[in-house]
C-alpha cells in the first residue's frame, strides 16, 4: 500500500508509456500492410495520371524499356570473357588470329573451347577457372588446394570424386596421363587436354 503510494507518479508515467509503445507499434503493423497498396509510380517526378501523357503510351515505354534490358543484359552474357570488348581493336580475322589462340578443353566426351590472348601463359587451372567465366556453356569445377602442389579437381559439372568406388577426375594431356597438378602444367599451343572420370590406377 505505502509503495503504490509513493510510486503512483512513476506507475501512471510507466502505464502511460506502456500505451504509447503498444499504440505505436499497433500504427506500424498498419502502416506496414499498406506498403503493397503504394500506386507503382509513387516517387516519380512525374505521376503519369496527373498529367497529359496517355496511359497506353506511358505502358508501352515501360515495355520498350523492359525488352531493350532484356536485350542488353543477353548481349552482355553472351560477350567472351577473353575477347576484346572493345571491337574496334580488331578489324579482321587474321589480325584476331594474330592475336589470340584458341584454347579447347574436354570433359569425358564434351568439348569447351576459349580464345586466349598470345604470349602468356595459362595454367590448366586459369583455363578452367576461365571457362566458368566464360557464358559459351556451363562449366562448373570444384577444387581442394594442398601446400606446395596446388589445386586438386573434387567435382566437375556436379559429379564427385568417389573414394569408395576408386573413381577419380583424372586429367591427360596429348594422351597421356598428367604428370603434374593443374596449377604447376602450363599448356602449350596445341595441347589436348582431356578431363576422365574414371577408376584411379594409383
Amino acid at each position: 500500500m505505502n509503495f503504490t503510494k509513493q510510486h503512483k507518479l512513476h506507475l501512471t508515467t510507466l502505464s502511460l508509456l506502456l500505451i504509447i509503445s503498444i499504440g505505436s507499434l499497433v500504427l506500424l503493423m498498419n502502416e506496414g500492410t499498406k506498403i503493397d497498396k503504394i500506386p507503382a509510380y509513387a516517387g516519380m517526378t512525374n505521376d503519369p495520371f496527373t498529367t497529359s501523357t496517355n496511359i497506353s503510351d506511358y505502358k508501352a515505354s515501360i515495355d520498350v524499356a523492359i525488352v531493350n534490358a532484356d536485350v542488353n543484359a543477353r548481349e552482355d552474357s553472351e560477350r567472351d570473357p577473353s575477347v576484346p570488348q572493345d571491337d574496334s581493336m580488331v578489324n579482321n580475322e587474321e589480325e584476331y588470329l594474330e592475336l589470340y589462340t584458341p584454347y579447347s578443353l574436354l570433359v569425358n566426351d564434351e568439348e569447351y573451347n576459349l580464345n586466349l590472348q598470345k604470349n602468356k601463359e595459362y595454367s590448366v587451372y586459369q583455363l578452367m577457372q576461365l571457362l566458368t567465366a566464360s557464358s559459351q556453356k556451363p562449366f562448373m569445377f570444384k577444387t581442394k588446394e594442398y601446400t606446395g602442389i596446388g589445386h586438386f579437381v573434387e567435382s566437375i559439372n556436379g559429379v564427385e570424386n568417389n573414394p569408395k568406388e576408386n573413381e577419380y577426375w583424372i586429367y591427360y594431356i596429348n594422351g597421356e596421363s598428367a604428370k603434374m597438378g593443374i596449377s604447376q602444367y602450363v599448356i602449350k599451343e596445341g595441347d589436348q587436354i582431356k578431363w576422365k572420370f574414371e577408376e584411379s590406377k594409383f
